[in-house]
């Protein structure tokens, strides 16, 4: 994240350092190391302190120490297991030591010769016989390289197949070179400042002085600490830069607001908008009147009535006789939303279309050309809007639904179709002020509090998985009253123990029956009485429960493995009351919206972040009823995760959640910081590094000022903007079902 200097020589690849062959590359790239560089931005797992020599009389069991001893004696043997084995005597006055080596042993019983006087690095400890040895100490002669073996030295992650011998030396080598390398930020600012550069932190985090008093663990070091709150700063700075290339390339507004525009569509829609909604509505509409282009979060309760305000603000653009167009990060959501606004839309004149990647070639090469001659001024769709080939006439605005599903490099890509374009982001995901400065810092943030009237809160019921009949008992009871029902599991699974959504968790155990499809609708007939499948935490294993638990109630599945067009009548058919219960994975979490389903069970519900549940729990009890929310932990559930599903059941305010839920699990997927367009940051740690926050944004705010005197600092954050902003053209099908 942090943009270094792009002449230095630690961009060098790792294939020209000696000892790096073809084998020893592969295993380092599949860990993202190909340069120096790379490696010295991976920190020490540890230090070993080597600052104080003791004596052995004054060793302490169990503690790493280093102390002198003179050779005295050395044998070597082959122990009854086939192993080999070197034993070295030595003495430290009167006290005397065992050192014992099992591996290299030709190596040690050259330099641990009889009459050498060593410096001995180990822990120390009684073997059976209660004499004080040592397993595999680290050996140096002390008329040699006394001062190379002593002070604080790191301890370095092990790469299976790489020596750390050969790591060792080509860090070793990079941090000499530091101090005549170029600098990563101007030395009269960082003079100014009174801060070193990032890449003499990078060194003392490597070589850390020795100092007296407490050595801290290498993240836990004051320069680990300076280089997070230089990485939030480029991370602002790169946030300012964007905005001012938008606001610097922004036409002049030459079209007129007119209100008479949204009021057209409100006029349309079957009920009146809250007066939240109206509130937020006229948020957006003023700042479309304003010189700089709009670039504006709505963040809100499910259910609060984003859709609509979107709608309000996109008839506006289109009464301009410009473009939108509208992002979805599923294909389920995108459709949901063209069945919404599309008819709406029609009616007012414009022509609205749906761009998804289930499109055969004849219909989108329709669609694209008529994007670019202006003639369909609406595009709803999911990431295939922004593929390169799609290209606008006149594109006014853009809205991202549930915008923490992309990253900055997808919010980037759909800014630059167009000089100056209008953004509106939505996110059913609220976050804290604090996390908002620094993902979102260039977006002003409305709220839409509370729900739409009458829509009440599901109740919500917590079981553990010993308890989890229970839960299916009264599920399917309620269906059978009538109702419709989700059951939501966190991943798909396979007969063979394959798992697609959540690859950390081990495979819920399901015996096969020879000859039997799983799949097949008439399971539950083929069955032996004696098999009882048991709940689990893949879809597969749910449908082979239902269909056995509940042969008489009619089951759809959808999951993102599935083809589109089947995800879309599975769901179609759901929505027109034609199936009883739907199973599926996270994928409905977003925009699902069916009336008539009261009822939603979530298994491996600890496995779900807060945030997360309350949207699943959202998408019942739409239609006006009293919905009800099962949540089933797993057996390996933490105290952490029951005390989250606790908080869900006593709290009905996604805010809060949303607060509780990152101060407890990190940001992390809740904010779609794992999606590819978000920055990795090396070395900040959310929540964590909150503290940090206020001295990022003055330094980036003192630098963002006079960054026109180093123009070489100006084009590195302009070539990082450019890279976020760059996509592959296969789209991530994560984000396209």
């Amino acid at each position: 994240m942090i943009p270094w200097p792009p002449n230095s020589p630690f961009h060098s690849p790792l294939s020209a350092c000696a000892g790096m062959g073809r084998q020893r590359l592969q295993i380092l790239a599949k860990r993202g190391l190909f340069t120096r560089l790379d490696l010295m931005l991976v920190p020490p797992v540890g230090y070993r302190d080597r600052r104080l020599v003791v004596t052995l009389a004054d060793a302490e069991d169990q503690k790493d120490i280093v102390f002198i001893g003179k050779v005295v004696a050395s044998s070597q043997g082959i122990a009854a297991s086939g192993r080999p084995w070197l034993r070295i005597t030595v003495v430290d006055g009167d006290d005397q030591a065992i050192l014992w080596f099992f591996n290299q042993i030709p190596f040690f019983s050259r330099q641990a010769s009889v009459g050498q006087t060593l410096l001995i690095s180990g822990k120390i400890g009684l073997d059976n016989r209660g004499q004080a040895a040592m397993t595999h100490p680290e050996l140096c002669p002390v008329l040699e390289a006394m001062d190379n073996f002593l002070g604080v030295k790191p301890i370095y992650r092990i790469y299976p197949g790489v020596p750390a011998v050969v790591l060792k030396r080509i860090l070793s080598e990079a941090i000499q070179q530091i101090p005549d390398s170029p600098k990563t930020l101007p030395e009269e600012w960082l003079k100014s400042q009174g801060l070193p550069d990032p890449l003499e932190l990078l060194s003392i985090i490597h070589q850390p002085p020795p100092n007296p008093g407490t050595l801290p663990p290498p993240t836990g070091s004051r320069a680990y600490q300076r280089l997070a709150t230089f990485e939030l700063m480029f991370w602002r700075l790169l946030i300012l830069s964007e905005k001012s290339r938008r606001e610097t390339l922004a036409k002049p507004r030459v079209f007129q607001v007119d209100p008479a525009a949204a009021d057209k569509f409100v006029a349309l829609l079957p009920y009146t908008p809250t007066t939240e909604q109206i509130r937020a509505a006229g948020e957006f509409i003023q700042d479309s009147r304003a010189p700089k282009p709009l670039n504006r979060l709505l963040q809100g309760e499910v259910g609060s009535g984003k859709t609509v305000v979107a709608g309000m603000v996109a008839s506006l653009i289109l009464a301009q006789g410009r473009q939108v167009a509208l992002l979805a990060p599923t294909e389920l959501l995108a459709r949901q939303h063209y069945e919404f606004l599309g008819p709406l839309m029609e009616k007012l004149g414009h022509q609205p279309t749906l761009l998804t990647s289930a499109l055969t070639v004849k219909e989108r090469r329709r669609i694209l050309q008529g994007l670019a001659e202006g003639k369909i001024n609406l595009a709803i769709g999911t990431q295939s809007l922004l593929s390169a080939s799609v290209i606008f006439q006149d594109l006014g605005l853009a809205i991202i639904d549930e915008q923490q599903r992309f990253g900055v490099r997808q919010r980037m890509a759909l800014a630059r179709k167009s000089p100056g374009l209008d953004l509106m982001s939505m996110s059913a995901t609220p976050i804290p002020r604090s996390f908002a400065q620094i993902l979102y810092g260039d977006l002003d943030i409305t709220s839409i509090h509370g729900s739409i009237p009458g829509r009440r809160l599901p109740i919500t019921e917590i079981y553990d998985e010993m308890d989890s009949r229970q839960a299916y008992d009264k599920f399917f009871a309620e269906v059978r009253k009538g109702q419709q029902g989700f059951v939501v599991c966190p991943r798909i699974g396979s007969l063979d123990g394959e798992l697609e959504e959540d690859p950390g968790l081990d495979p819920f155990p399901e015996p096969r029956i020879k000859g039997i499809d799983p799949l097949d609708t008439n399971l539950h007939l083929a069955i032996p009485q004696e098999y009882k499948p048991r709940p689990g935490r893949d879809i597969l294993a749910i449908e082979r429960l239902i269909r056995y638990e509940a042969p008489d109630l009619r089951l759809g599945v959808i999951h993102g493995r599935q083809e589109p067009a089947l995800r879309h009548k599975t769901m179609a058919e759901f929505r027109a009351g034609n199936l009883d219960i739907l199973a599926a994975t996270s994928i409905i979490e977003v925009g699902v919206d069916v009336p008539g389903a009261n009822l939603m069970l979530v298994e491996g519900a600890d496995i779900f972040g807060l945030s997360q549940l309350h949207q699943l729990r959202g998408r019942v009890g739409r239609g006006g009823g009293v919905g009800l929310f099962f949540a089933v932990s797993s057996t390996q559930a933490t105290a952490t995760a029951v005390a989250r599903l606790k908080a869900l059941k006593e709290c009905a305010n996604g805010f809060q959640l949303a607060e509780m839920d990152m101060t407890i699990r990190g940001p992390g997927e809740e904010l779609g910081l794992k999606q590819s367009g978000w920055p990795t940051f090396k070395f900040v740690k959310l929540p964590h590094n909150l503290s940090l926050l206020p001295k990022a944004l003055e330094l980036a705010d003192d630098l963002w000022s006079k960054l026109a005197q180093w123009p070489d600092l100006e084009a590195r954050l302009a070539g990082l903007a450019k890279e976020l902003a760059i996509l592959p053209e296969e789209t991530d099908p994560s984000l396209g079902v």
